[in-house]
């Protein structure tokens, strides 16, 4: 089969095109980071968002970071009240009358709120990031 200088004009022309789509299409794994001596932080783009892919800090790796930023709602205002009890080494119930001053304040600790259970967890990750280049020079 021959083909004309515009027909092979116009074939190459959809070869080329098609493989720079392949190019650009098939660099899909995105990665932003932060770092400096003593911490690296990685993120990697997922169709759920960007991720945060690692952590080290001072030599150490963190297992399995999540990235995602979790918001509690509740309808309504959660209950003051603590939500759990405690006992000391005794069995006793603590704070007991031994430790009466710091009652109000155990309670305020020890609510919902305080221990960030109360509501309903919302939970997303950043759809969008920019990477910016920094450098400080002592």
């Amino acid at each position: 089969m021959k083909l004309g200088w515009k027909s092979g004009f116009w074939l190459g022309v959809a070869i080329f095109v098609t493989s720079a789509l392949n190019l650009c299409l098939g660099q899909t794994t995105k990665r932003l980071s932060l770092s400096n001596e003593r911490l690296s932080l990685t993120w990697q783009q997922s169709p759920a968002g960007w991720r945060l892919a690692s952590v080290r800090a001072n030599g150490k790796t963190l297992p399995d970071p999540s990235g995602e930023y979790t918001l509690l709602f509740s309808a309504e205002k959660p209950n003051a009240d603590p939500t759990e009890t405690f006992r000391d080494n005794t069995g006793a119930e603590f704070p007991g009358p031994k430790y009466h001053y710091q009652t109000k304040q155990w309670a305020e600790s020890t609510n919902g709120v305080s221990l960030n259970t109360a509501g309903d967890p919302w939970r997303s990750q950043p759809d969008c990031a920019r990477g910016v280049s920094y450098t400080r020079q002592f």
